[in-house]
């Protein structure tokens, strides 16, 4: 996948579940319908976004170093952000559908390195105008 800067997630890729197979996963449900896609990390901060989604309780899975590595993240929803990413490592994302044997469908991912103060503790001050 390639990474994208900014909030737009522009050139995201089109992906579906419809006729894949899997085992395991995370996030409760079972990982049989998974489809796989990889990057390498550019930041040690990185968005994973879905878009367009039509799968039923969509799940985020991301591995470190190859498939069967050690698990980065799950989620159970349609992003993942973390701040933990390595420079020049590779993550394997696994997306699938939490429901059990049904659930496929299409859906839009896409990698990005978000803006600046999308956390709290990293919130700016404004300056309030007193009239």
């Amino acid at each position: 996948i390639s990474i994208t800067n900014g909030a737009n997630c522009s050139g995201a890729l089109t992906g579906n579940t419809n006729g894949a197979t899997g085992i395991g996963g995370c996030a409760g449900g079972t990982a049989d319908d998974d489809v796989w896609y990889w990057f390498e990390a550019t930041d040690t901060l990185h968005q994973i976004q879905l878009s367009d989604v039509n799968i039923s309780t969509p799940v985020i899975e991301i591995f470190h170093t190859n498939c069967v590595g050690s698990q980065f993240g799950c989620v159970q929803g349609v992003q993942f952000v973390s701040t933990n990413f390595v420079v020049g490592e590779n993550y394997y994302i696994r997306i699938y559908s939490q429901d059990n044997q049904n659930g496929q469908g299409s859906f839009s991912i896409c990698v990005s390195v978000p803006p600046a103060h999308i956390f709290c503790n990293e919130a700016l001050p404004l300056s309030v105008n007193s009239g």
